[in-house]
């Protein structure tokens, strides 16, 4: 079956060789008509024209498929490993350099998706090591792929490729990754990228750069440690020069040196505030970079209330390797997990069902068959599982359910993240787990309002009590919390706004007492928070901060006010003591829906002194 290069070739050669058959023969037709005595009238003029047609149509052809035709198929097979010889090295710095490798044939394209990366394996020490990498070139570039690889003394592929001589080969698969590129994507896209994470992100800034039809905004944060670890600096720099309205590149470095423009240090809130476009429903945010770096960037990015950003981590070298493991689960980025199948049928309800069945209704299930591994004397049929979560997700998982030490849960998103793909695999002990954790003093003080939500989603009644305690010192019609809240379902909303109600009229009930509205004696006054509840009830959230407000502190410290009589008209201590009770007094949580009444409450909160 012919591709679609041939069959363009053919249907261009017959279209060119038709055309010019036709014209020629009309134009001896005219020319006879007109009694023009020329040779090519003749029969043997006829043929030389028609050889002459023959000959341009097949040079234009010829022409048309060397220009427009001659790109192979993709070399890339996801599901397929291959092999591709080194044919250069260009060192780039002291532990970084370009490896260029070829490609089957000179006019091949590797044919990687912007935004995606592949897997590059090997073999030390008897294991199989995989990493991923995003090549620095592109599918206009013929016969070859490039990948710029900084090479670590204790890394293993990054290590293996550095060592590898003109020839040598290495194995890869691909394209990997969930995120692919597209003009239309958003309105601006914010990447900060730390050492080799720039790679996926000047694979994107190429790509939109040159497509005229690309009008979307690109910002870049380049952090590195020294001056001379800068990866492609001349190209950045040549880049965003040429498209000043379009893209933009601020470096950071460690050690800078004398005189430098940049960023000095790590990069930090301030950096991001100024270089990335403002938060924004259509703005996106791309990371790639160390994995402690991408810790910090997320917690930055929480914490001026962008969105989730998309990370392309640089994963190290990773493996997981279990004795006697039956299972390989690989996750979207390509890390492979091998790991046991009783535990994963002992924690999850999901892989149960799968491995009762025989091997060949798992595999038309849509499970991969897995992988030929081979040891020192017997040979093992590993499956292997592609899952769509993250390589984190699933180091994690994994970590859980074998009763490993626990990840760091210190950021919600990740928490969410973990949820979900414990929901999905109906795994009940890394739900208890995550229950436990979302809980944690650090995040009930930054996501109370939040947390309610996922509390509630879930069904954990108690959580959700713990959350909706935190919520009392909010104004729920900020404008700042008002994307939580749009998270929640409208049930859980309104109960947990009937408690921030019923707080403002229990506590109104308490101070608005008859000695408060009779205002009989002199130099009593009515509480200026009194009079702003009674006006604006929805900014007064009734927390222990009133107990300390100056017009309370004026009041307690009024007297009679007459030359002759200093006495204080308030016992200070024990009308601090009846506004203490109220407060303790008032709900605290989602439960308890009836509305206090005045008579629940203690009608007069200012003791006078005798």
């Amino acid at each position: 079956m012919p591709n679609q290069y041939q069959l363009a070739f053919l249907a261009s050669f017959t279209a060119v060789f038709t055309f010019l058959l036709l014209a020629s023969n009309f134009i001896r037709a005219k020319l006879a008509d007109a009694g023009a005595p020329f040779a090519f009238l003749t029969t043997k003029g006829s043929m030389l024209t028609q050889l002459f047609a023959l000959v341009l149509a097949v040079a234009t052809t010829a022409f048309v498929y060397y220009k427009f035709g001659s790109k192979r198929t993709p070399v890339l097979d996801p599901k397929k490993w291959q092999e591709f010889p080194l044919t250069q090295k260009i060192i780039i710095s002291p532990n970084t350099a370009l490896y260029r490798f070829a490609l089957p044939h000179p006019q091949d394209i590797l044919g990687l998706p912007i935004g995606q990366h592949i897997s590059v394996a090997a073999e030390i020490n008897g294991k199989d090591i995989m990493r991923s990498y995003t090549p620095t070139s592109s599918d206009d570039d013929l016969g070859h792929f490039d990948l710029v690889i900084k090479a670590y003394e204790k890394g293993n592929i990054s290590r293996h490729i550095s060592l590898l001589k003109i020839g040598d080969k290495i194995k890869v698969k691909g394209p990997k990754g969930q995120f692919t590129y597209s003009p239309d994507l958003s309105r601006e896209i914010g990447m900060i990228a730390g050492g080799t994470g720039i790679t996926p992100m000047l694979q994107i800034v190429r790509a939109a750069l040159k497509n005229p039809q690309d009008k979307t905004k690109l910002s870049l944060i380049y952090a590195n440690v020294n001056a001379e670890d800068i990866l492609l600096k001349k190209e950045l720099d040549e880049l965003a020069s040429a498209h000043p309205d379009r893209f933009t590149v601020f470096y950071v470095l460690n050690n800078p040196p004398h005189g430098w423009k940049g960023g000095v240090g790590f990069v930090t809130k301030e950096h991001i505030e100024k270089h990335m476009p403002p938060s924004s429903h259509d703005i996106k945010v791309l990371m790639c970079g160390p994995p402690p770096m991408m810790t910090a960037m997320k917690k930055y990015l929480d914490e001026l209330k962008y969105h989730a950003p998309r990370t392309i981590s640089k994963l190290g070298d990773q493996h997981t390797q279990r004795k006697g493991a039956d299972i390989i689960l690989r996750s979207h980025d390509g890390v492979q997990f091998r790991t046991h199948s009783l535990t994963l049928k002992l924690g999850s309800a999901w892989f149960r069902t799968p491995f009762t069945l025989s091997q060949t209704h798992a595999a038309d299930s849509g499970r991969d068959p897995g992988a030929h591994v081979e040891g020192n004397s017997t040979s093992v049929q590993i499956q292997t599982i592609d899952v769509p979560e993250s390589s984190a997700v699933v180091a994690s998982l994994l970590h859980i359910l074998n009763s490993q030490e626990l990840p760091k849960l210190d950021s919600l998103s990740y928490i969410i993240d973990l949820l979900h793909a414990a929901e999905k695999y109906e795994m009940q002990g890394v739900i208890s787990v995550m229950r436990l954790a979302i809980v944690s003093p650090t995040l009930l003080e930054k996501y109370p309002i939040r947390i309610y939500g996922i509390a509630c989603q879930y069904g954990w009644q108690d959580e959700a009590k713990v959350a909706s305690s935190r919520t009392i010192g909010l104004n729920l019609l900020s404008r700042e919390v008002l994307p939580e809240l749009a998270l929640m379902k409208g049930s859980d909303l309104m109960r947990l706004m009937d408690l921030h109600r019923r707080r403002r009229d229990a506590l109104k009930c308490g101070l608005d007492s008859g000695v408060l509205d009779a205002n009989q004696l002199p130099g009593l006054h009515r509480y200026a928070w009194l009079n702003a509840i009674e006006t604006s009830p929805q900014e007064f959230t009734g927390n222990l901060d009133v107990l300390y407000s100056q017009e309370l502190r004026d009041l307690l410290a009024a007297t009679c006010g007459t030359p002759t009589c200093q006495r204080k008209l308030y016992d200070t201590d024990t009308t601090l003591q009846n506004i203490r009770t109220i407060l303790a007094d008032l709900p605290r949580t989602v439960e308890g829906l009836t509305v206090a009444t005045v008579s629940e409450t203690p009608r007069f909160i200012i003791a006078f002194a005798r």
